[in-house]
């Protein structure tokens, strides 16, 4: 257990974006469902994560969704003795993560969103005394800034102060 170890940084795992069907991995899915934070295509159908089947996306420019993720993480933190998280699927570019924009939702305004989304989440943790890290990537198909590390410093610099570390 965290609390065995005294002194040392113990993160939990969680996804700043991603909403198991089956499992809590942000916020309860059920949760996500009944509220409508999680994202649609413009054909009505949940959008779907592309490395896992049973995840879907949440919406990052909802500051509900972001309450919820920051609260949740909070809770497990102090119920189980971690010092904090690391936030998966922080990624610049929608469709590293999901295999089409949301609904009414572009690239840019992705990109503007899953930032705010973290800063406010990050903002919750660092209030109840916990540290909130992010593994985050700029990487865009396509763009030279991608091999060379280029868009993953802008991306970071974007978003600032919010994480402990990237």
């Amino acid at each position: 257990a965290p609390a065995d170890l005294p002194g040392k940084r113990v993160l939990f795992y969680r996804s700043l974006i991603s909403c198991n069907t089956g499992y809590d991995t942000s916020i309860p899915w059920a949760t996500a469902n009944a509220n409508g934070w999680l994202l649609r295509n413009s054909s009505g159908t949940l959008l779907i994560n592309s490395g896992y089947a049973s995840n879907n996306i949440l919406d990052p420019s909802s500051t509900a969704v972001s309450t919820a993720v920051g609260n949740n993480a909070v809770t497990w933190c102090k119920t189980y003795g971690f010092t904090g998280v690391t936030c998966d699927d922080v990624v610049a570019y929608f469709t590293e993560l999901c295999s089409a924009l949301p609904n009414g939702m572009s690239q840019a305004q992705w990109y503007t969103n899953i930032i705010a989304h973290c800063r406010r989440v990050a903002q919750i943790m660092r209030a109840a005394g916990l540290e909130f890290v992010c593994n985050a990537s700029g990487y865009t198909p396509g763009n030279s800034g991608s091999d060379d590390g280029t868009l993953d410093a802008t991306f970071w610099t974007a978003l600032g102060a919010a994480a402990s570390g990237s």
